[in-house]
């Protein structure tokens, strides 16, 4: 649905609204016949100044009156249109039921219906939930940390340290979205004990064959990675730069075709990156394989250090199975 669509159309039943309109009306029709009244007695000269007071008196009566019925017709979903068509003797007996329009700052996209709980010809009451819309421009990350996570949490949003997200969603550009920790929850949940997070994430959309398609969708699973310390004198790498024996860890040195195994220590590593101190072991500036360490390491032990057939290096350092 696009904002301002009609989602639903009320045949008004209510003989509170039709006898609201009435009064409307009346207060309005009064009113001309007594300002029709009044000017006819001013113009004759002949009438008492009292009558003319008692007279607009009445019509300030009437305006009370019909400002009352137009609030209350108008608090009651009808249009400023239907209240003045009403005032003019034209009562209302519909009402049509838009979604909701947008404000003006934010960009365009369709309304997604979620949820229809009015059926045709049902009869609904006021203020009774008809259906569900969702908008999914705008939706938030949630996350849950544990109570002895709290204050790492606490720092990243105190310092507006950078989150990074992973969503499992290719075939998509990059997002090109900065998340920080915009919200932190002060309960913990008595059933998983864990304290909700959340941050603010801009959807994407495109055209499928004239159905639009979101990119992120509430209920979606992700990975959501806190920075919580800054670590220096370091190198960063992907995780197949770094070979694993038991407690010991290996990079790569290129020279040429062949590669020399180097023993290094891992200060941090995840599913992604291997955080490789800078003690000398390996100097800055030399080139390293970024994949394939695993492969490698059993090439070392097989004491060969050169590049097998069907193996070859890009010139940033991965090393990949196949032809060029």
């Amino acid at each position: 649905m696009r904002p301002g669509e009609v989602l639903f159309t009320l045949k008004l039943l209510s003989e509170s609204l039709h006898l609201t309109q009435a009064e409307l009306f009346k207060a309005a029709n009064d009113a001309e016949l007594t300002k029709a009244q009044r000017k006819m007695l001013a113009d004759s000269g002949v009438v008492p100044e009292a009558r003319l007071v008692e007279i607009d008196a009445q019509l300030a009566r009437l305006a009370a009156a019909a400002r009352a019925h137009r609030a209350d017709l108008r608090n009651r979903g009808l249009t400023e249109k239907q209240i003045e068509d009403a005032a003019a003797g034209t009562f209302a007996t519909e009402m049509a039921v838009a979604a909701p329009a947008r404000p003006t700052d934010t960009p365009d996209g369709h309304l997604e219906i979620q949820e229809v709980r009015a059926d045709l010809g049902r009869q609904v009451a006021a203020g009774e939930t008809m259906c569900l819309l969702a908008d999914h421009r705008l939706l938030a990350v949630e996350g849950r940390a544990f109570p002895d996570e709290a204050p790492l949490i606490d720092r990243a949003l105190r310092e507006g340290r950078p989150v990074e997200v992973e969503f499992g969603d290719a075939g998509w550009p990059p997002h090109g979205q900065t998340f920080r920790v915009g919200y932190v929850a002060n309960t913990i949940d008595p059933e998983t004990r864990t304290f909700r997070f959340r941050f603010p994430l801009e959807n994407q959309s495109r055209d499928t064959g004239g159905k639009e398609e979101w990119r992120f969708r509430p209920g979606q699973r992700v990975r959501i990675l806190v920075r919580t310390e800054r670590v220096e004198n370091v190198f960063v790498l992907p995780a197949e730069a770094v070979a694993r024996e038991g407690a010991d860890a290996y990079v790569f040195r290129r020279s040429g075709d062949a590669f020399d195994r180097k023993p290094v220590h891992v200060v941090y590593a995840d599913r992604r990156h291997a955080v490789v101190a800078n003690d000398g072991s390996v100097p800055p500036g030399v080139h390293v394989a970024t994949t394939g360490a695993a492969q490698l390491n059993r090439m070392a032990k097989a004491k060969s250090g050169a590049v097998p057939p069907g193996f070859h290096v890009h010139a940033d350092g991965s090393v990949h199975v196949g032809s060029h």
